[in-house]
This record gives structure tokens, sequence and C-alpha cells, in this order.
């Protein structure tokens, strides 16, 4: 009887371990299949947010060129003002961006520095025609008092716009001068926003081949060389370097080829901004052509004679 019992539970023993051992297998592959699954999820959550960040990079660059082109178009109504002023913003803010790439800054700078440049007369909105006409050098004192508050009103009306204060206060210092001559706040030095510095070079030679620093207009040289003379009193000497490699540098990474209108093709990318001959944007730089876009562009260009054209990238230089 004692042995038929130690069978008995043997016997149960075995079929324990059995149902155990068979437990056991299933349990690991669930365990297998729950790791294959959990992986196959964990992959495809990863694709999903990489679609999404990809999605909001794409967004963020496509608000950012919204933001400023539209910064463009108020710069044009600006320059309406006036014949003189007529595509001198953009010609002053191209530059700027370039002296400032020489000095090495950062994206988010050398965005506000050109930001700046296009919006820096705004602030003369409300001038007379006479006013925004006359050559600085032969303004009245009362004139030059109401001219340089042109910087302080204009930041006041950029204030209000976050993404537009560190554009603000270099508008306020334009007109400062590294020696601490200039207004509104007779800064002196590096007190001085480098991007006001920076924005206080580029224009004044523009200014002096259009003949609003004085009555006489300067050629390109001439105004170059009479700005580099100013290294140290009116402008900042590391700005003024930067100044004078932009010349200098006679090296390009893209290809620009220069298109008549009635040739242009959909894909192909505006390099610089196209403007009409009044100055008028018509078209912010890297904007990609469709047939409708240059459909309506030769209209246009058919009521102006058919002379308008487009800088067009075309490719990387090896």
């Amino acid at each position: 009887m004692g042995q038929f019992s130690v069978q008995i539970n043997r016997k149960e023993l075995e079929l324990e371990k059995k149902r155990l051992e068979a437990l056991t297998f299933r349990q690991n592959e669930e365990l297998k299949e729950l790791n294959a699954t959990l992986e196959q999820k964990i992959l495809e959550r990863t694709k999903e947010l990489r679609n999404a960040h990809d999605l909001l990079l794409g967004a963020n660059e496509k608000l950012k060129n919204s933001f400023l082109t539209s910064i463009k178009v108020f710069s044009n109504v600006i320059e309406m003002r006036g014949g003189k002023l007529a595509g001198h913003s953009r010609q002053v803010a191209d530059l700027a961006r370039k002296i400032a790439q020489k000095l090495e800054l950062g994206a988010g700078s050398i965005q506000d520095i050109f930001v700046a440049a296009l919006l820096a007369d705004i602030g003369k909105m409300g001038f007379s025609d006479e006013l925004i006409n006359t050559p600085l050098s032969q303004l009245t004192s009362d004139q030059l008092g109401l001219f340089y508050k042109h910087a302080v009103r204009a930041e006041q009306l950029l204030l209000p716009l976050d993404d537009l204060h560190d554009a603000a206060k270099i508008i306020r210092s334009q007109h400062e001068r590294f020696d601490g001559k200039g207004f509104p706040d007779g800064l002196v030095g590096e007190q001085i926003p480098l991007g006001a510095r920076i924005l206080a070079i580029a224009k004044d030679y523009h200014q002096l081949q259009i003949g609003t620093l004085t009555p006489k207009r300067l050629f390109p040289d001439d105004a170059k060389a009479l700005v580099i003379k100013g290294a140290g009193s009116r402008y900042d000497s590391r700005v003024i370097d930067g100044f004078r490699r932009v010349f200098n540098d006679k090296g390009v990474d893209i290809e620009i080829q220069i298109v008549k209108v009635r040739n242009l093709l959909p894909g192909m990318v505006i390099a610089t901004d196209l403007v009409s001959q009044e100055g008028m944007l018509l078209l912010p730089a890297n904007h990609v052509l469709e047939q409708a876009t240059i459909e309506k562009l030769r209209l246009y260009d058919v009521t102006r004679g058919g002379v308008l054209t487009a800088h067009i990238h075309t490719k990387r230089k090896a």
C-alpha cells in the first residue's frame, strides 16, 4: 500500500512537471510574440514621431518664409513714398546680411539685421514729401530734429510685435556713431548694438549713391571709399573690415542665370527678389515658380514692354 501511494505521488509529480513545463513554454512563446509586437509598435511610433517632426519643421519653415515675405511687402509700401527710395531697403538689407555673414554671426542675429534693414525707414511714414526728398545735408535744424525721431518712432511701432523686438532695437540705434556723436542716445562704441553698427554702414553706402545724404550722387567706388574713411569715428572698424571683405570676396557657391520672363519655366527658383522697374516687389527670393505665376508675370511683362528679367538658381559649383 505504501509503495502504491509512492507511485501515485510520483506520477502526479511527473504530470505536474509536464504541465508546468508546457505552461512555461507557452508563456515564453507569448512573451516572444509580445516582444516582437512591442518592437514593431515602437518602430511604428518612432516613424510617426519622425513624420510629425518633419511636418512641424516644414510648417515652421513655411511660416518663416511667409513672415519674411510679409516684411518685404511692407517695406515695399514704405518705399512708395519717394522715388529715391525704390528698391533701397532691399539693397541695404542684402548688404547688411552679407556683412553679418562675414562677421560670422548666428542665423538668428543675421535675420534680425536683415529684417531691421527692411523696416529701417518705417518711422518716416508720417514725413512730408519735402522732408523725405531733401538730402540730409540740406535739412534745417528743425527738420533734422524731426528726422532723427524717425528711428525712435519706428521702435515704438514695432515693440508690440514680440518677434521684432531685437530688430526694433537695431532700428532705434541706426543713427548712432561709434565715437558717441550720434542719435538718439549718444551711445559709444560697443554700447551700440552690433546690428545697428552694421546697418549704419550698409545704409550710408547706398544712400551716398542715391542722393539722400548729399545732393551729389556718388559712384559705388567713391561711396565705398568714403564709408571706409569713417572707420573708428562714424563706424566700427571691425564692421568696416566685414564691409571690405564683402567686396573683396569674389567666390560664389551658387550659379545664377539671368532669364527673361517669357522664358521662365515651372520649377525654376528665384535667386533674388524679383522687382519691377518701379521698385515694386513681385516675387521674393527662393520662390519656386509655378505655371500660373509665370503666366501672370508674362502678362505683366507685356504691359511693360517685355524687358523684365529674373535671376534664377541653376546649380552649385563643385
